[in-house]
């Protein structure tokens, strides 16, 4: 497990570096206006406020076409068009719980591009073990996401999003239990497929309709039923005013319990600096700290829900079940993009854990620990 972790790090935060700037080709960027921003894509990623393009509170119009100049820009600051630091598509699937909505920010913002084509994330994860209760020893996770997204216009009002997805869990533990069958296998595996459908945000209302099934296995038997997921998700937003957004939505999660999960908050854009994404399932907040070395960096706080389940083989009886990991966490982190590349690495605390069964295996509480993540997207 340590062998494993090291090696993933070290590929993630040094590769980008010295592979973006020689083969990375630039991103294309095909429309005058950001219809989504991505927040609601499984993708992760979505657009901060820009006071490069804007001035405080008297910027463009969000909607296109423009037909007036953009104010002074400031001259103190610029920042990212497009703001890709968390994790591949998993709470809309089961890792990573991703806040829905556009970014709202005409004033700060201003009209951004949507971008079309290829677009790849690796996001890497490290839970520490902690006991498992009762008396079970402990259990420690390490986590691998990838994803790799295509977008393109569709008919003539939508944009279609297809990404193909590939999650694994490394498991150690629990290594020390009465109940033989509570032993989990080392290794559960994620195959899954991302279709969305999005309207551009030239109005005060877009939306978006997503789909999400996957295979959810430890490739140690054939599959059933509890070998898939079928994740869905619906959302209307309102752009309210320049600095305002409305996102109210439901998205059904097929875990060992299934949850019907409210796409419900707000987005407040202050100041070109701060932006306050309050939502469910995930809320954020960041702020702009300016240029370092080159890169572009924001600094940002988030909690957010998570839950995920997988069919596995129990040994040593070999009883097939579906299991369900669920916690909640609380982050900090740091973002930085390069233009071309982007990557991040956030650090906090996970809580409320809770490993449950749905074929009438006991399951068990992990106490509360140290999470660590980390990834790129280019």
């Amino acid at each position: 497990m340590k062998t494993r972790l090291c090696a993933l790090i070290v590929t993630l935060l040094i590769s980008p570096v010295v592979l973006a700037d020689d083969f990375f080709p630039p991103i294309t960027l095909a429309m005058q206006n950001d219809p989504f921003g991505n927040l609601g894509d499984p993708s992760g990623d979505f657009n901060l406020p820009d006071p490069s393009n804007n001035g405080l509170g008297n910027g463009q119009d969000f909607s296109a076409p423009l037909n007036a100049p953009s104010p002074t820009p400031d001259p103190a600051f610029t920042v990212p068009q497009n703001d890709p630091f968390l994790a591949p598509s998993q709470q809309f699937n089961p890792y990573q719980p991703i806040t829905p909505g556009p970014v709202p920010s005409q004033g700060l913002t201003g009209a951004q591009p949507y971008q079309f084509g290829w677009k790849q994330r690796y996001d890497l994860g490290w839970l520490p073990g902690e006991s498992a209760n009762p008396n079970l020893g402990d259990f420690e996770i390490l986590e691998f996401d990838a994803e790799w997204e295509y977008s393109t216009p569709f008919a003539q009002y939508w944009i279609l999003s297809s990404t193909p997805q590939f999650g694994v869990r490394w498991w150690d533990g629990p290594n020390s239990t009465p109940i033989a069958t509570r032993t989990l296998p080392e290794e559960v595996y994620r195959f899954g497929w991302d279709l969305e459908l999005e309207t551009p945000a030239n109005g005060p209302w877009s939306m978006q309709l997503g789909f999400t099934p996957s295979i959810v296995t430890d490739m140690q038997d054939n599959l059933t039923s509890d070998g898939y997921n079928w994740d869905g998700r619906g959302i209307l937003f309102y752009h309210a005013s320049p600095v305002w957004t409305y996102a109210l939505g439901v998205g059904f999660w097929d875990r060992v319990d299934d949850q019907w999960i409210p796409y419900a908050g707000f987005i407040w854009t202050p100041s070109p600096r701060w932006e306050f994404r309050i939502m469910s399932p995930e809320s954020r907040i960041s702020y702009f700290l300016g240029h370092f070395m080159g890169y572009k960096t924001w600094f940002y706080g988030k909690g957010e829900y998570h839950v995920e389940a997988y069919e596995v083989n129990l040994e040593p009886e070999g009883v097939r079940e579906k299991v369900q990991v669920e916690d909640w966490r609380a982050l900090l982190g740091v973002y930085f993009d390069r233009g071309v590349y982007q990557k991040f690495i956030e650090a906090g605390w996970v809580f409320n854990r809770d490993v449950s069964f749905n074929n009438g295996t006991t399951g068990f509480d992990v106490g509360d620990g140290f999470i660590l993540r980390g990834g790129f997207r280019f």
